[in-house]
């Protein structure tokens, strides 16, 4: 009796821990959002690409790591609900994050005074077109790290799909929109009025 008691006890064991082995989707939305908060690369390939998480947009250079780590430590996030049926999950989360769009224009406006600035300068004091660029970089820079830099709320539903033991989340431009503070729209909006 107490051999299969034992023998019952170590299966249910088993079980239990193979079953709390798969990722549930709550827990993958929460990794992915913490991996971006920290720009872990790595961390946020195991749920989708770095195209993805901006929405797949050309107008974003994905090597520019210093304005995206500014840009996602800020970022906050509440899980609000989720569903899951067979292999597909939906999480509802609330992400605070920068909003790009007030960014974006206070840099415009900074960006073109700058260059204003340069073109009436004598021509050896002018900036290089590098410098000017790189100028421009820190502008964006200052403006994303800056402490009272202006948030922007907004509720998105996260789409998973399940991969073997983990759960990947489908591309999505409404999560990249909302992950980046309105960038991707913004984006758009400016590619549209040109």
């Amino acid at each position: 009796m107490k051999k299969a008691l034992a023998v019952l006890l170590v299966l249910c064991l088993c079980l239990s821990l193979t079953a709390c082995g798969a990722e549930k989707p709550e827990r993958a939305v929460e990794n992915l959002l913490e991996a971006i908060k920290i720009y872990d690369q790595a961390t946020i390939a195991k749920y989708l690409t770095a195209e993805e998480l901006v929405g797949g947009t050309d107008e974003v250079d994905m090597d520019d790591e210093e304005v995206f780590k500014r840009m996602f430590k800020k970022l906050s996030y509440e899980i609000k609900g989720s569903s899951t049926e067979g292999d597909t999950a939906t999480v509802d989360v609330e992400l605070t994050a920068i909003d790009m769009k007030e960014i974006f224009g206070t840099y415009v406006d900074q960006v073109f005074a700058l260059t204003l600035e340069n073109a009436f300068k004598p021509e050896g004091e002018a900036l290089s077109e590098e410098e000017l660029k790189a100028k421009s970089k820190q502008v964006l820079i200052d403006l994303v790290g800056a402490d009272d830099a202006k948030m922007v709320t907004t509720t998105v539903e996260f789409q998973l799909e399940k991969n073997e033991k983990s759960w990947k989340v489908k591309n999505n431009e409404d999560v990249a929109d909302a992950v980046t503070g309105g960038m991707i729209s913004t984006i758009e909006l400016l590619k549209d009025s040109e």
